[in-house]
């Protein structure tokens, strides 16, 4: 997870560099304690978009905002595999194809709870509702897909089916642990030295072993 951590801190330094504005939350040094919810072990990062930044953007920009979230998420994804590989001891070593289906989860995971952090901000019953579902019935299951992927060489198809068994009986220990999770991940980002790296790989590791956690129990 080092290295995804020096991909998160080069993320960040970028984005705060480029011209496309930055949304920088005043974390939990603050004084604002948040729990930044995860659904992939890609950690968090101390600068993200505005609601309504993609709208009009120049092609150039948008171009840049696609290469630099899809480096993350690929950094994310093989730093996952390779993780889950060593801390699983019946796994084998990640194929091609495992990687690719790890990359998709981030994605998807990205673009499900990016969004949902504007709707917050804008309409506050609409977003509760939503959040409750997310957290509730979708993050415990995408907590185990990605120790799923990885030990069982899984489809995405079958490791969703999987990982619901996976949680069944321990749903609200996950939903605990990601609360716990983001607190951490929140703290570890608002650090006013060196945030990116630690957010990063700090918050994808906790996630991360949580997801291992949750396999194991199963």
């Amino acid at each position: 997870m080092v290295a995804l951590g020096v991909v998160g801190a080069a993320f960040d330094a970028v984005r705060r560099l480029d011209p496309v504005p930055v949304r920088e939350l005043g974390g939990f040094y603050a004084g604002e304690i948040s729990a930044r919810l995860l659904g992939f072990p890609v950690g968090v990062h101390a600068a993200s978009l505005w609601p309504g930044t993609l709208l009009g953007l120049r092609p150039v920009f948008a171009l840049e905002l696609l290469v630099l979230y899809a480096g993350l998420y690929a950094a994310a994804a093989v730093a996952a595999g390779r993780a889950f590989a060593h801390a699983l001891p019946d796994a084998d070593p990640p194929t091609a194809r495992t990687y690719g289906r790890l990359f998709a989860v981030a994605v998807g995971a990205g673009v499900l709870l990016g969004p949902l952090g504007w709707v917050f901000e804008l309409e506050f019953v609409l977003a509760l509702a939503s959040l409750l579902v997310v957290v509730l019935a979708v993050l415990p299951v995408l907590v185990a897909v990605p120790p799923v992927l990885v030990a069982e060489q899984a489809t995405l198809r079958e490791a969703l089916g999987r990982a619901n068994e996976v949680v069944a009986g321990q749903r609200g220990r996950v939903v605990v642990g990601l609360v716990v999770v983001g607190v951490l991940a929140d703290a570890l980002v608002s650090l006013p030295a060196a945030g990116g790296f630690l957010g990063t790989a700090g918050g994808a590791a906790a996630f991360a072993e949580l997801g291992r956690r949750a396999y194991r129990a199963a």
